[in-house]
């Protein structure tokens, strides 16, 4: 089955891309990105969570205008609840590519939530 059929029927997906340093992990998630992304009509998100204090700021930064574009004001909203409602916007069954860089995979998979995970881990 191809990978466009197989993901019109997913719910919740993760793939982790994991090994040492320099093997391609981040160049092949590049490039999933670059094939496939057009099957995520919710969009394709690139995170990098190697640093816990700036998680928060990643997440809100996806419904800015540029992006998810939630609401009017979005910017104005405490980084609380633009992480909240960025969660709620990705609890919707639309498919949308969030590809974390990471370095502590576990924590960070999607658990039961609609976006498919690519997970780069070094």
């Amino acid at each position: 089955m191809h990978f466009s059929e197989r993901n019109r029927t997913a719910v919740a997906t993760a793939v982790a891309l994991t090994g040492i340093g320099g093997i391609g992990k981040t160049q092949l998630a590049v490039e999933f990105a670059h094939r496939y992304g057009r099957y995520f009509p919710g969009g394709v998100f690139w995170l990098n969570f190697a640093d816990a204090q700036t998680m928060p700021a990643q997440v809100a930064r996806c419904g800015r205008l540029e992006h998810l574009n939630l609401r009017p004001g979005f910017v104005q909203l405490s980084l609380e609840q633009q992480v909240r409602l960025v969660q709620q916007a990705w609890q919707e069954p639309i498919p949308r590519l969030l590809i974390l860089i990471t370095v502590n995979l576990k924590q960070h998979l999607p658990n039961g939530s609609h976006p498919m995970a690519a997970a780069v881990s070094c």
